[in-house]
């Protein structure tokens, strides 16, 4: 191999075993989003299945901020235990019991019966979401030496995050249409109603399940992470503590990350995740529903469900205590009143008889107005459903573009223009599919694939063009500076997408979110290649933890809170929607956060531990900053004591250990 293919990576190719590894941190990342973004699908109708909870009222959102804050609090908390576990007991052993944990805890989830038994259960796939993150990021950033294919490893397997958002979205839209051909589910932690055992949310959730199958027979012929393995073996391997990431050589480190991983949640969770209360407001998107709205309550179905109930409310209204209380009344008072002339019978019959009429008409028109009310909210709902495709694209698109960044600007790799004419392909035609609701024929898939490679491959050419000139004039650029690629229009297009072109057109949402997607959800790529280079192999995944966990689950997830209590305050004039205030909002947030980031990203320190003979080794242990751990990492003869005590912890787990050499 020449010392250029060396150097770019461009002459290794993988092995079945790396592979394999791929193969599952690519379910991995890709079910970390899919089991995230269940909720915001099922939480409505699970809450009316197994609680009776009316959409809309106070006890509602009560429960929906319940499942959707609570899990993030106690993910973030267990999440950084889980880093911990990660550092002590291996990469591969946690990888593979996290994955585990939530997918039979969203498998079970589907068997609920009350909201108690789901925030359970949403909690522990939370825990499992974020252990699992730490332990794939900290795992390939270990199993491959060469370091551009380890950028380009760890970037596109994290690019299958987007694809999970849209996975989930395209099963629930299956299982709507199509839940009563499936089996009837059994009750297994309670009753479960007649109309709730095949609803299509039970088994959304319940589809969670399928990254345990191919990680149950793959998991024997996996590897554990070689740094990881030769410290330990070798009695190296520092016992991993919390207050070592605040040590002078780190805390700069630790703290600016985690501040950072903070602000990219908040922009998700603070502008992206509030899409969907201001699309509504949209013109094109009022008037699709005033349309589905009067053509709904125009319907032949609509109509003879009207007179049904019309008929129904009237035989009740006759045969009840008030229809005859009516009656005896009014004939009362026409035999009081000797002025109408009128018999008192047929008063009476009168007064009774517009009694009846008008609970038939009440009863017809209710069925017409919910009729049209449900047509109007499944438009406003699909159109939403639709954007959020669109961004996600964008995510997948963004993710994808910081892969090549970073190989080429960091990793000192190299690219050409046709890897980004093919993403720009991918991402066309995943746009036309998700603004079509990825429905229609063969035909119609066909010619958007078609498209796709039309319009992605001219467009992908001066894309492409573009980034291969930032990559030259910045090639050996300091690592805040390709973050700040993408905070610097941020700044701009965000408060743009969110104050003006959601809430006057609906084709220029998709363009904005299609951005906002991009440059939000980019950047974790960037977090997921960097966070393994700042710290040291005993100190990786709970270093990691911390930043994602604490800063993003627990710090950057709030900032929800923070748009939603900000568009609910006092001091908006009375005559604004509610969503121009979260138009408003959402835009502030975003546009500050990205301001703040970029500010920040310029005092991130560079990496420490970039490469694997990076790593401090027994020699140099001591003298290394970082190394205040105790004299017995320093001292052989503690350091033998140090594992022997680590082989006796560990003991019921040798067999695993020797799996692991073997592999």
């Amino acid at each position: 191999m020449s010392a250029d293919a060396a150097a770019s990576g461009s002459g290794l190719k993988l092995t079945r075993t790396q592979w394999l590894i791929c193969f599952i941190a690519t379910i991995g990342f890709l079910f970390d989003i899919y089991e995230l973004l269940m909720l915001p699908l099922v939480a409505k109708s699970a809450l009316l299945d197994i609680a009776g909870i009316t959409p809309g009222s106070p006890e509602f959102f009560t429960w929906v901020g319940r499942l959707f804050f609570i899990p993030a609090i106690v993910g973030g908390i267990f999440g950084l235990m889980g880093g911990w576990l990660t550092d002590r007991f291996g990469r591969r052993r946690v990888l593979t019991f996290s994955i585990l944990l939530y997918a039979f805890a969203a498998f079970f989830a589907g068997f609920c019966v009350n909201p108690w038994q789901l925030l359970f259960f949403r909690c522990l796939v939370f825990i499992g979401v974020c252990v699992e993150f730490v332990a794939a990021v900290a795992w390939l950033a270990e199993l491959f030496p060469d370091k551009v294919q380890r950028e380009k490893v760890l970037g596109y397997t994290q690019a299958f995050s987007s694809v999970g958002g849209l996975s989930v979205a395209i099963v629930n839209y299956w299982l709507a249409a199509n839940y009563m051909h499936l089996p009837e589910i059994p009750s297994l932690l309670g009753s479960i109603s007649d109309e709730s055992n095949q609803a299509a949310w039970r088994y959304t959730l319940m589809s969670g399940l399928i990254p345990a199958i191919p990680l149950i027979i793959i998991r024997p012929f996996l590897p554990e992470s070689p740094q990881w393995q030769k410290k330990k073996d070798a009695g190296q391997l520092g016992r991993p503590r919390l207050r070592d990431l605040f040590t002078p050589q780190l805390k700069k480190t630790t703290i600016v990350a985690t501040i950072l991983f903070a602000l990219a949640y908040g922009a998700a969770f603070g502008s992206l995740q509030q899409m969907r209360l201001i699309i509504p407001d949209t013109p094109d998107v009022k008037q699709a529903a005033m349309d589905a709205n009067k053509s709904a309550r125009e319907d032949n179905a609509t109509l003879a469900a009207a007179n049904n109930a019309k008929l129904k409310a009237e035989k009740a209204a006759g045969e009840s205590e008030e229809a005859d209380q009516i009656f005896a009344a009014a004939r009362q008072k026409a035999k009081d009143d000797n002025k109408t002339g009128t018999a008192p019978d047929n008063a009476g019959a009168k007064a009774r008889d517009e009694f009846i009429a008008k609970k038939g008409k009440a009863a017809y028109g209710k069925v017409v107005a919910i009729s049209g009310i449900k047509a109007s909210k499944g438009t406003e709902q699909a159109t939403a459903a639709k954007v959020t495709k669109v961004q996600e694209v964008g995510g997948l698109f963004g993710r994808a573009i910081m892969a090549l960044l970073i190989v080429v600007i960091i990793a000192r790799g190299s690219t050409n223009i046709w890897a980004f004419v093919g993403w720009s392909q991918l991402a066309v035609f995943l746009v036309l599919e998700g603004i079509a609701g990825f429905s229609g024929s063969i035909d119609e898939h066909f010619i958007r694939a078609g498209k796709g490679l039309l319009f992605g491959g001219l467009a992908g050419l001066p894309i492409g063009f573009f980034c291969l000139r930032i990559t030259e004039a910045m090639k050996g650029a300091p690592t805040g500076r390709v973050l700040r690629l993408f905070q610097l229009p941020g700044m701009i297009i965000v408060p743009l997408t969110f104050a003006f072109l959601i809430p006057h057109s609906l084709n220029a949402a998709y363009i904005g979110m299609f951005l906002c997607g991009f440059l939000v959800v980019g950047q974790f790529t960037f977090w997921g290649n960097l966070l393994p280079k700042l710290f040291p192999v005993h100190l990786r995944g709970t270093g990691e933890s911390f930043a994602a966990n604490i800063g993003g689950r627990l710090v950057g997830t709030s900032f929800a809170w923070v748009s939603t209590t900000i568009a609910g305050a006092a001091f908006w004039p009375e005559t604004m929607g509610g969503p121009a205030k979260m138009a408003y909002t959402a835009a502030a947030v975003g546009g500050l956060l990205f301001v703040v980031g970029y500010i920040v990203s310029g005092h991130l320190p560079e990496p420490q531990f970039a490469d694997h003979e990076d790593e401090p080794t027994d020699d140099n242990a001591k003298d290394s900053p970082d190394s205040n751990e105790s004299e017995s990492e320093s001292s052989p003869v503690s350091a033998k004591n140090e594992s022997a005590s680590d082989k006796s912890d560990d003991e019921p787990d040798s067999d695993a250990d020797s799996e692991d050499k073997s592999a």
